[in-house]
Formats: C-alpha cells, sequence, structure tokens
C-alpha cells in the first residue's frame, strides 16, 4: 500500500501539536541534514517514509506526462493513444496528490525541528574541538600506540582483531609496506598477551568489494566470525612529508561488519632510523635535526552542527573531500588529523577511499558513502599556519545545499613548502 495510515496520522499529529493553522506550514531556512539531525526517531521515520511517498509521486507524474502525451504511432491506433492519455491523466493526478501528501509532512516536520533546535544553536557560542599531537619517535612510541589501540577496542568490546596490512601514501601512490606489517602484527601479538583476541595467521587475503551498495571487506569464514564475535579490522598508513622531516602516522580499525570507522590514533614521528628501513627511504632534510614540533588542529563549529548530526546514528556517513591537490602531504594529513578530531564526537565515518585503493588499487568502484567532510585550504603550499574552511555537504539528490561549518586550523612548525 503506498499512502501509510500511519504517516497521515503522524503528519496530522504533528500539524496539532504545532499549533498550525494552516494545512502546510511555511518550510523554514534550515538544511535537510540538519533537519534530520534534530528530529526524535519516531520523527526519522516518518520522515523516511515521506521522502519514499515523494519520489512515489515523482515517479508517478513523470511516467503519467509521457502517457498524456503519447500520440498514435504504427504500435499504438488511436484507441490504444487514448487509453494512454486517460491513464496518463489519472497518474498525473495520483502523483501530485501524493507530492502534495508528502511535501506537507516534511514541512510540518521541518517547522518541528526548526522548533526543537536550541536557542544557544542560533544565538550562542561556537563548539570548539581540538587535536594535539606531540612529536615522538616511533621506533620508542609505535609499541605505545598498538597498545592503546587494542586497549580502545577492548573497551568498545571487540573480541577479534585483524590486521588489515601498512601502506605508505606518497603522491598518487598507495605502496603496501609488508615489513611494517610484520612488525605491526608482532607487536598486537606481544601486546595482545594471552587473551588471544588478535588473529595471529600472517597469509589471511583480504578483498575488498562493494555488496548491495554497502563497502565490505572479505576474508575467510567472515561470515561465521562476525557472527560469534564482534570484530575489528586494524590497518596503518604512513604518510612522509616530501621533504623527509616526518612523517604522520594513523593507525585505525573499523567495524568487520560493516567499514564503519571505529578508531582513530594520530603519531607524528621525525626522522627515525627503523621508520626509514621500513618505508625503503632516507628520511632527513635541512630541518630535520630540528624535526616537527607538536600539531596542534583547532575546528571552530560555528553552526553546532557536528554535535547535532552525530547523534542520528548512520543516518549520514560521511567521507571526505579536499579542494585542491588531494595526494599533497597536506591533505592527506589533514585528512588524517580530521578524521581522529571528529570521531570520537560521535559522526559516523567511512574510511572507503583509503581502503579501495589499498586493498583493491586496479579496480575502480564507486563510493557509498552519502555526505562528506570538504575542506578548502585558504592559503598555498605548506605553511606552518594553515587555515581551512570545513563544510558538511550531502551527496543525497534532494539535498543539495551545503552546511558551512566554519573554521579549521592546524599549527605546525614542522611543515615544509610543497604545493597544496
Amino acid at each position: 500500500m503506498l499512502r501509510s495510515p500511519f504517516v497521515l496520522l503522524l503528519a496530522l499529529c504533528l500539524t496539532t501539536a504545532l499549533g498550525a493553522k494552516e494545512k502546510t506550514p511555511p518550510a523554514p531556512t534550515l538544511p535537510d541534514a540538519e533537519v534530520v539531525a534534530l528530529l526524535s526517531p519516531v520523527d526519522v521515520i516518518a520522515w523516511e517514509r515521506a521522502m519514499e511517498i515523494k519520489e512515489q509521486g515523482e515517479s508517478l507524474i513523470d511516467t503519467g506526462t509521457r502517457l498524456s502525451n503519447r500520440t498514435p504511432s504504427l504500435l499504438r491506433d488511436a484507441d490504444d493513444t487514448k487509453r494512454d492519455q486517460e491513464d496518463g491523466k489519472r497518474m498525473l493526478r495520483a502523483g501530485e496528490e501524493r507530492l502534495a501528501e508528502a511535501n506537507a509532512i516534511l514541512d510540518t516536520l521541518r517547522a518541528k525541528a526548526m522548533q526543537a533546535k536550541p536557542d544557544e544553536v542560533i544565538n550562542g557560542e561556537p563548539v570548539v574541538y581540538n587535536l594535539e599531537v606531540q612529536p615522538r619517535s616511533y621506533t620508542t612510541s609505535m609499541p605505545d600506540l598498538v597498545e592503546g589501540m587494542l586497549f580502545e577496542l577492548w573497551g568498545a568490546g571487540y573480541k577479534r582483531i585483524y590486521l588489515l596490512g601498512a601502506w605508505a601514501t606518497t603522491g598518487d601512490d598507495i605502496v603496501a609496506l609488508p615489513d611494517a606489517r610484520d612488525y605491526l602484527l608482532a607487536q598486537l601479538r606481544k601486546k595482545d598477551g594471552n587473551r588471544y583476541t588478535v588473529v595471529p595467521d600472517q597469509d589471511i587475503e583480504f578483498v575488498y568489494t562493494v555488496v548491495r551498495e554497502k563497502p565490505a571487506i572479505e576474508f575467510p569464514n567472515k561470515g561465521k566470525v562476525i557472527e560469534d564475535f564482534p570484530t575489528a579490522l586494524v590497518y596503518v598508513e604512513y604518510i612522509p612529508s616530501e621533504d623527509g622531516t616526518e612523517t604522520t602516522i594513523s593507525m585505525r580499525a573499523v567495524d568487520a561488519s560493516d567499514l564503519r570507522l571505529v578508531k582513530s590514533k594520530p603519531l607524528l614521528s621525525p626522522a627515525d632510523t627503523q621508520l626509514e628501513l621500513l618505508l625503503g627511504e632516507k628520511m632527513g632534510g635541512q630541518d630535520a635535526e630540528a624535526g616537527p614540533v607538536s600539531i596542534s588542529m583547532t575546528l571552530q563549529d560555528n553552526e553546532r552542527f557536528i554535535e547535532r548530526v552525530a547523534p542520528v546514528e548512520h543516518e549520514y556517513v560521511f567521507g571526505y573531500r579536499y579542494q585542491g591537490d588531494d595526494t599533497s602531504y597536506r591533505s592527506r594529513r589533514a585528512n588524517a588529523l580530521l578524521k581522529a578530531m571528529l570521531l570520537p564526537t560521535g559522526v559516523t565515518i567511512s574510511d572507503e577511499d583509503f581502503l579501495s585503493q589499498a586493498l583493491a588499487p586496479d579496480d575502480t568502484m564507486e563510493t557509498t558513502y552519502n555526505a562528506v567532510w570538504q575542506l578548502t585550504p585558504q592559503e598555498p603550499g605548506m605553511p606552518p599556519h594553515q587555515t581551512y574552511q570545513l563544510q558538511a555537504i550531502s551527496l543525497r539528490d534532494e539535498e543539495k545545499e551545503p552546511v558551512i561549518i566554519g573554521t579549521l586550523e592546524t599549527v605546525s612548525a614542522g611543515a615544509s613548502n610543497e604545493s597544496g
């Protein structure tokens, strides 16, 4: 049944509760992404159902228009064409009714969301998020990073932990680092001790794919494993700077069932002998002796958007978009640090761009996330003080208005001067 009595009743109740005198309340100027973030779970269901009714109405109007404009042809005589035109007119009327029904519900929910929007969101102070990353030697600090990741995964309830691998990202290339992978697996097993949560097999084949329009990583006995145990997949991205003075290291974990990013831990390492061996290249440069200083990242959310969209679990899954050279060290480092900053807020983040390139570099697969964090650098190159405009952009057809979150700033004196 295309119309839902529940939805119609809900819309009527909402209209009465709001004290609306008009059948269709005027739509407030609030992006749909924010509307959904402000609605209750029951209202979100009503919103999604209304969107379905809207799509049905638009489809009926499209088909009805084609039928009502049909003319006789060799395959359809005048009588057949007349019947087609009458059917088309009926479909047009039905489509317009459904479209009006859906828009009435959506506008009511938009008005309810506007009323629910806290006053401090409109007139209050922005929310500020901070991330500090201190430079630490890879050789001495990586075991601590591994241990910290394991404790966080155990705390989140994960009982099986696989190591996907380790990769270096430089320019257009994502290069597998088998020696780094072996080292990380040894560290994971050592820190795992007698918990036996880390799967020790070094020869597991992981295959990245898309199943029913959702990203997936397949591995032997996956179905049985994730059915019996909450399972995480851990991997490390090494991002060396072009001048060789520093390497940003990002250790991340995704849930094996849906590839939702669940943990992200950054490390900033100066030139390091073990790191040089793993990366297969000499680090250094004219500023190598001074080394990098701490990275301080600050995000000012002027719209308080993040705290509103975070509770709507999985409604929006965010990828990453960089307005500039997205293969530059500046872009890749900003991507890794932004994930580490935003993940604790509760927003749902996708890492499928990286995972698909790392595990399936020869396959071109469309991304499945439905929104992006878009970073736009406000100055060229890699200056010590970098500023960006951050926007949240929905990729859904019906939601095209970006939400300007605010300003992201990154301060580090250990930066090179490449193009950004």
